[in-house]
């Protein structure tokens, strides 16, 4: 029986290799079926059907994973993947409970602790995402990556001063000496230089904020952050007229789901529905 299930276990690789992950789930059930004991076709199977998505296969793959783990597949890899499938069914507390399990058995692995912040974050626990990028940048306190998410968590709980410290603390230890405009990394910095700007400004330091959008717009002018910002400056400094076109000129060029953030911004916003008109104007002649 081990020989036909390697059989099945390779045909279901190599259709999968072929891009054919239809056929190949038909061999992998083939396969729980010749050998319902072993752990392996459950795991194997239980992968593909998350990467098939849909509700019915994850429901099918959190039942492999729970079946593996009961055959003695107790391992951080089955409830990583345990934790994918019910995250992608948006069960979170489930997640969870499934990635602690996972982290119990590889306390190590970074991957498992970036998955902690981030499902931390979707359940809206910005406090226990902040406490484990914390406890990671303890061993690698010049990591960029756990850098900018401190940053990043700090300035979603509305800690600005300690988020333009941390933003501060990674710009003067990664940013590079020359920055090519519109490459990646432009990118990057670009919204990096615009959250720290956002920090100083919620601390009224408007002319730290306005220097980093100058910074920013050295790498990407046309950035509609930077433009909006300007406005939020103009009206912080009481002059609600004077920001309405640079505030106008956001709303116009941004993508729809970064425009929706601006107006959520602007809900006291003296002259919204001015802008609302305005920009309704624009999207009805550009048809």
């Amino acid at each position: 029986m081990r020989g036909q299930l390697d059989e099945l276990l390779q045909a279901a690789e190599l259709l999968l290799l072929g891009g054919d992950p239809d056929d190949a789930l038909e061999m992998l059930d083939e396969a729980v079926r010749l050998a319902p004991q072993d752990t392996l076709p459950f795991t194997r199977r239980a992968k593909l059907l998350i990467t098939l998505g849909g509700t019915d296969h994850l429901r099918r793959a959190v039942t492999d994973l729970e079946q593996a783990i009961a055959l003695g597949a107790d391992s951080a890899d089955c409830w990583f993947h345990l934790m994918r499938a019910h995250a992608k069914l948006g069960d979170l507390p489930a997640a969870r409970a499934a990635l602690a399990q996972a982290q119990a058995l590889a306390p190590d692995d970074l991957r498992l602790a970036a998955w902690g912040v981030r499902l931390a974050a979707q359940a809206d626990d910005p406090a226990e995402a902040l406490r484990l990028v914390q406890a990671v940048r303890q061993t690698a306190p010049d990591d960029f990556h756990w850098m900018r998410q401190e940053a990043e968590l700090l300035m979603m709980m509305s800690d600005y001063g300690r988020a333009r410290q941390a933003l501060t603390a990674l710009i003067a230890r990664h940013a590079p000496a020359e920055i090519a405009p519109g490459t990646w990394d432009a990118a990057t910095w670009t919204s990096i230089y615009l959250k720290r700007a956002e920090a100083c400004r919620c601390l009224g330091d408007l002319a730290a904020a306005l220097d980093d959008l100058a910074r920013a717009e050295a790498l990407i002018p046309d950035e509609p952050g930077i433009s909006f910002m300007r406005g939020l400056i103009r009206w912080q400094q009481g002059d609600a007229d004077g920001a309405f076109d640079l505030l106008w000129g956001a709303l116009a060029t941004a993508a729809p789901d970064v425009r929706a953030g601006f107006w959520e911004e602007l809900a006291d916003y003296p002259h919204r529905g001015k802008l609302a008109a305005t920009l309704d104007r624009y999207n009805r002649s550009a048809k």
